[in-house]
Order: C-alpha cells, then structure tokens, then sequence
C-alpha cells in the first residue's frame, strides 16, 4: 500500500505517454496494485485467523466448564447410588437375620407346644 501511494505523485502517466512501450508502466502499475491488494489481503487473513482463533478457544473453554460440570453431576449420581445399594443391602441384612429369628422363635414355640401336648 505505501508502494502504491508513492506511486501516484510520480510521473509514471506522462511517462506512460511518452513512452515507446506504454504497457510496460501498466503492467508495473497492475502489479503494484495486486502486491499492494494481496498484503491487504494478508493482513485480512491473519485477523480473521486471529479472531477464529480466540473464539475456538472460548467455545472450548465454554465446553470444558460444562464437561466439568457434567462430570461433577455424574459423580454426585454415582455416590448416591452407592449409598442406596449399601442401605438397600443393610435392610435386606437386617431382613434376613429377622426371618432367622422368627424361624428360632416358632421351632422353640412348636417344641414347647409338642412337649405340653405330650
């Protein structure tokens, strides 16, 4: 661009007219155009890159939270659970050992009920 600009108060017109070869300038000209067109254009694509750039790293960071979260969630489920199959084994522990002791309980009642019917 700045090649460009110090063209435009040259006499690269009156010389264009003068010359044996005119095109030879325009053809120079067009090339300082398109060098001058392709750096805006780097400079275009470095700052879209750069802005494509941070956002992928916000949405990624954006992600990673709720990821967290998400895992957080889930190990809280898990822990719950835990405690339920371990209440859930404590009341069929406690069950058992009811049922057992009801059975000692009516084979002592049944014992004493065939000694008095003897």
């Amino acid at each position: 661009m700045f090649y460009m600009a110090s063209l435009i108060g040259t006499k690269i017109p009156e010389q264009m007219a003068t010359s044996s070869n005119p095109w030879a300038y325009l053809v120079g000209v067009l090339l300082v155009a398109l060098i001058g067109i392709g750096g805006y254009t780097l400079k275009w694509l470095v700052k879209l890159d750069t802005t494509h750039r941070e956002e992928s790293a916000k949405r990624e960071e954006k992600l990673n939270f709720q990821l967290d979260k998400s895992i957080e969630a889930t190990s809280s489920l898990v822990d719950t659970q835990k405690e339920m199959i371990v209440a859930i084994t404590g009341v069929q522990n406690n069950l058992h050992e009811l049922k057992t002791e009801t059975n000692n309980r009516l084979e002592m009642l049944e014992k004493t009920v065939n000694k008095e019917s003897a």
